[in-house]
């Protein structure tokens, strides 16, 4: 009962590359020693599901036992990363990654621990020439905004990337002609000087939402639209998310008006979803039965039937797999967060692809198994 040699082959050669990618050497170390051990155990197989489901356990099992998940990692020097976040970069959601990683716990002999050493090794070099860059006077300034987005990046808090975006912003606003803030009465983005301020609010909003710090990034995405209300950087979804899971409806209800024409795979899916949640009936369906016609990939990510290409590719065309992928990694955690949703969404999509005639790989109830397993493993870590 041994796991297969081609999917064996597939896990290592994801493990790898995440680990490489990632984590530090040890964890590597520590993953293969934990894969070691699974295949010892003659009757434990990982051929069933998805390949990337077993990844992302194993990489859980080893975070779990190292302490990764601990936000105060962050002040001593050692690698963190949230629950969510690991599941999303391997590509598979929260439930699934945690459903593999009891599988796996339970092949192990008892009090079995996989603790790798998760120091952080920082570049003491970028460091070092990062302060003789700041100090120097004749620095131009749209090359500060540029350091500061660098460090940002390489910062390993959410306190310190929030302080370093921040500066950047400071700096990339005084490109801006400032009365381009109001002559420009909220097309900025016109201005081609005022786009990498627009875009570091953008990123900070970003960053406030992946810590769940709600009410700032809706901050920040409400004023990046009074200033480019053409919303050029599409922030308008991103912002849907986050007032669906705020359960800020009033808020949703006026952002869908002023995009009222958005007929887009991302705002389809957040408005039939939205008339869900508010036990409206008659347009949740409407919006569905139009959000399938923008993309009817999107359910099979959604629903678990079919697994996320990692890394998801940047460019897509409207209506393709690609596009599909990209709306789960944005909305996945929404439509989690909506009682029942999925349930409904698995009731939508077999009546829809029934009625025109859609081949799909699975039928409704091994669907509605999968959801089933979803929605235990979140009552279960309640």
């Amino acid at each position: 009962m041994s796991t297969d040699k081609n999917i064996l082959k597939e896990i290592n050669n994801a493990l790898q590359w995440h680990c490489e990618s990632n984590f530090t050497k040890d964890y590597h170390k520590t993953v293969k020693a934990l894969v070691n051990k699974l295949k010892k155990n003659k009757e434990f197989s990982m051929d069933s599901g998805k390949y990337l489901g077993w990844v992302a356990g194993i990489l859980y099992v080893v975070g779990e036992d190292s302490g990764l998940f601990e936000p105060n990692n962050t002040m001593n020097d050692k690698l963190y990363y949230s629950k969510t976040e690991l599941a999303e970069g391997v590509g598979v959601s929260i439930t699934t990654m945690k459903a593999r990683a009891t599988n796996i716990r339970e092949a192990l002999p008892e009090g079995s621990k996989f603790e790798a050493d998760i120091t952080y090794i920082y570049d003491d070099g970028f460091e070092e020439s990062f302060g003789k860059i700041m100090d120097s006077v004749d620095f131009p300034d749209i090359e500060k905004y540029r350091i500061y987005t660098e460090k940002a990046m390489r910062s390993q808090t959410y306190e310190d990337t929030v302080k370093y975006l921040e500066k950047a912003i400071e700096e990339a606003k005084k490109k801006i002609n400032p009365a381009d803030f109001n002559e420009l009465d909220g097309t900025l983005w016109l201005e081609r000087d005022a786009r990498p301020y627009l875009q570091l609010k953008s990123d900070l909003a970003y960053v406030h939402f992946v810590e769940q710090q709600y009410y700032k990034a809706i901050k920040e995405y409400k004023e990046i639209l009074k200033l480019n209300k053409l919303d050029n950087q599409g922030v308008r979804f991103n912002l849907a998310n986050i007032l669906l899971i705020a359960r800020r409806f009033d808020e949703f209800e006026e952002l869908t008006k002023e995009f009222d024409e958005d007929r887009s795979t991302f705002m389809m899916y957040a408005r039939a979803l939205y008339y869900f949640m508010n036990k409206d009936e008659v347009n949740a369906k409407r919006f569905i039965k139009m959000a399938f016609e923008a993309n009817i990939y999107v359910p099979r990510y959604l629903l678990d039937m079919e697994m996320i290409e990692f890394p998801i590719p940047d460019q897509y065309n409207l209506g393709d797999k690609v596009e599909a992928m990209h709306y789960y990694e944005l909305a996945s955690e929404t439509w989690l967060y909506a009682e029942g949703a999925l349930y409904w969404l698995v009731d939508e999509f077999f009546e829809y692809v029934k009625k025109n005639d859609i081949e799909v790989d699975y039928d409704k109830e091994e669907v509605l198994n999968e959801v089933d397993a979803i929605y235990q493993m979140i009552n279960n870590n309640k």
